[in-house]
């Protein structure tokens, strides 16, 4: 019972930290894109191996760094993550959060459905019946915004294809593997951060000690609800974190639209009405299942 209750907690409460994310990226928009893509791996890495450090394992991860077809699965996560993030913060910058939030809208279904397809799990009816729900919210979304949302899409596909890699690599766990993902994204990040340095560009750090604590936290920004999100995939089907995951959209539609002003036309709140009805009729009653 207690890995179903931890699994619970932590697919709650990433979402809920993402759901919060933008107002915290929306901060640095003065700053270029990659230069925070820089920064959140950078520090997320730091981090991480601060974590291994206190938790004593150094010798998790030098196993999984002899495994070649682990390492090289973990290598194309990285990627994944890597463009994800990318993704979305151009989104933020671009004052496309309702894009952004439409992407996570698409993703609980894309991961579903790949969780029925590759992973066999199994749902019953009131889950059908929630899908269907979720599935009209979504396309009454997308139909919001006139053209082929490709930003949202590739940020949905993205997150929905490294989901279920990572969710497939039982034997590795959360800590584990995000150590990996940011050693092989830290360096190129701080190759990146070096030749600004050396350039004379300009640098988070010259922006004084707000900037230089910004840039840092962008690590525990970056690094805590992920580490969460994989906890909670590892002890729980798909089908019930990728409702839950609906938090995060949520409260990312809803800060674009009280605190930066995007509009919100009926449409949207009949979108966001189907969603809503969608995750009342799936948690009724909470099951409890192992995946």
């Amino acid at each position: 019972m207690a890995q179903p209750i931890i699994g619970i907690v932590a697919a709650i409460a990433s979402p809920v930290l993402w759901g919060f994310a933008p107002i915290y990226f929306k901060y640095l928009v003065d700053y270029p894109l990659m230069q925070v893509m820089a920064q959140r791996a950078l520090w997320a890495g730091s981090l991480f191996v601060l974590v291994v450090f206190l938790v004593r394992g150094w010798g998790r991860v030098q196993r999984l760094l002899k495994q070649k077809r682990e390492m090289q699965i973990l290598m194309f996560c990285a990627i994944l993550v890597g463009l994800n993030w990318s993704a979305y913060l151009y989104a933020v910058f671009t004052e496309r959060i309702a894009q952004s939030a439409l992407g996570y809208f698409i993703y609980p279904l894309l991961v579903i459905a790949m969780g029925v397809v590759v992973l066999k799990e199994r749902f019953g009816r009131r889950t059908q019946i929630a899908l269907m729900l979720a599935f009209v919210g979504v396309v009454i979304k997308a139909s919001v915004l006139g053209d082929i949302p490709w930003l949202a899409l590739f940020i949905g596909i993205t997150f929905a294809v490294y989901a279920i890699i990572r969710k497939q690599m039982q034997g590795t766990d959360a800590l584990t593997g995000m150590v990996i993902e940011m050693f092989l994204l830290a360096p190129i990040a701080l190759i990146y951060i070096s030749y600004l340095v050396s350039h004379g560009e300009p640098f988070f750090f010259d922006g004084g000690m707000v900037a230089a604590l910004f840039a840092i936290s962008s690590g525990f920004v970056t690094a805590t609800p992920l580490l969460l999100f994989h906890i909670g995939n590892r002890y729980l089907p798909l089908t019930l974190t990728g409702f839950l995951f609906y938090i995060n959209p949520s409260m990312q539609l809803a800060s674009a639209v009280w605190l930066y002003g995007e509009p919100l036309s009926m449409t949207s709140i009949l979108a966001f009405g189907f969603i809503w009805a969608a995750l009342i009729v799936q948690f009724v009653r909470l099951p409890l299942r192992k995946s």
